[in-house]
């Protein structure tokens, strides 16, 4: 079984999208884990499309984030048992504070963030793991991310990378899946997104403010403003019930 491991993407805020070198890695990715600081709810909806995402919330994480994720949770992945939580807090080390967050608890590992610095390392037979940042390696060398794999062992490694240059949120687009075409200050985009949410259904954020190309295949379809929802050759703007045919389609396919 193959995991990616992630924390601290702080998208959009520090790059506008996620690293060539780490959708690599998730084209055959079982599981992704990110441990907080997500920045945005949409990462967490552009990682679904990939695979099942566990995660936690961090410190710069908004309402959003902390009304669908925990502080900490206990994910069961072959066979073992992980441990995940971002790590902020007052008193101790970033490392001590996860540790601590687990405490009287029966974990084969603690994965966390925060601190943005890469960390493997054992104490007895429990790994500690820290992927560091692939987007804000700040005193680092490199950006990083995890990889685990998961036989009769946990086997875990850091994958470390440094390019500068990121392509634009939703470069890659979902095959046969739901595209929502936005911008960051439009309600009823939130809107939108908080529907297929609640209905369970992964989507694709193209954001028009950040790529003209997207401004362009919005009046492909024939519309000028946002949000507008696609799936196959199907589009329809704003919320309205048109959205709810979209809805059901996606949960059929």
């Amino acid at each position: 079984m193959k995991i990616v491991v992630l924390s601290d993407t702080h998208l959009p805020k520090r790059n506008k999208g996620l690293p060539p070198r780490l959708l690599d890695e998730l084209k055959d990715v079982e599981l992704i884990i990110h441990a907080g600081d997500w920045q945005t709810i949409d990462v967490y909806h552009q990682l679904r499309t990939y695979g099942r995402v566990e995660g936690v919330y961090g410190n710069v994480d908004d309402e959003e984030i902390i009304g669908l994720l925990p502080p900490k949770k206990i994910v069961k992945a072959g066979g073992f048992r992980f441990g995940i939580t971002h790590g902020h807090g007052k008193g101790k080390t970033t490392e001590k504070r996860a540790i601590a967050a687990f405490e009287g608890e029966k974990v084969d590992c603690i994965i966390f963030g925060h601190s943005h610095i890469p960390v493997k390392r054992y104490e007895g037979d429990l790994l500690i793991f820290n992927p560091g940042s692939l987007t804000d390696k700040r005193r680092q060398k490199l950006f990083s991310f995890g990889v685990i794999s998961l036989s009769d062992k946990i086997t875990a490694e850091h994958i470390f990378f440094n390019e500068e240059q990121q392509p634009l949120e939703g470069e890659v687009a979902m095959e046969n899946g739901v595209i929502v075409y936005t911008t960051n200050d439009c309600i009823e985009c939130t809107m939108v997104k908080k529907v297929l949410t609640e209905e369970g259904i992964p989507y694709e954020v193209r954001d028009i403010s950040i790529n003209a190309e997207y401004q362009q295949e919005v009046e492909k379809y024939g519309y000028l403003g946002v949000p507008v929802t696609v799936l196959g050759n199907k589009a329809v703007k704003g919320f309205t019930n048109e959205l709810k045919e979209i809805i059901e389609t996606a949960k059929k396919s």
